[in-house]
């Protein structure tokens, strides 16, 4: 399993799991700090974590005590998904299949060679595509919103 984290300006942070690792929220908040410390430390334009809005699907690790306290403590914005809606979702929209579609291609000796091939994927994808990608789940919310909240496809 990848867990990722980004941004529209591609800062991207990816942990793959190891064979038989579960997600829980231990691991979960631990791929958090360890991506805000990361980016912290970024040379230029650095980031905090709760200067990001951080989309959240129901996940059991996402939706678990200790994450929200997690979150809760740091100031850290949250943006809840509706359940069973990937279509709100722009890791399952767009990025999940792009992935998919080049690591399909390769073959791996270990979770660690997962995640640096997932990381130069997502480094290769243009900025502008990312912002793209933004605007039309902004634009597919919308859709929605105007619709009175009922299901639209695009």
């Amino acid at each position: 399993m990848l867990m990722v984290v980004f941004t529209a300006n591609k800062r991207f942070s990816v942990r793959a799991t190891a064979n038989r690792e579960v997600v829980n929220s231990d691991l979960f908040i631990d791929f958090v700090k360890s991506t805000g410390e990361k980016w912290r430390k970024l040379r230029s334009n650095a980031i905090k974590l709760k200067d990001l809005h951080w989309q959240m699907d129901n996940a059991k690790p996402h939706k678990s005590a200790a994450t929200t306290q997690f979150f809760n403590d740091r100031g850290i914005t949250l943006l809840w998904q509706s359940p069973y809606s990937p279509d709100f979702n722009l890791c399952d929209r767009f990025l999940f299949t792009t992935l998919k579609s080049e690591l399909r291609k390769q073959s791996f000796e270990s979770h660690l060679e997962v995640e640096q091939a997932a990381l130069q994927c997502l480094r290769n994808l243009p900025e502008e595509l990312l912002h793209q990608e933004i605007q039309k789940l902004y634009d597919h919310c919308q859709d929605v919103i105007d619709a009175g909240g009922d299901y639209v496809t695009n």
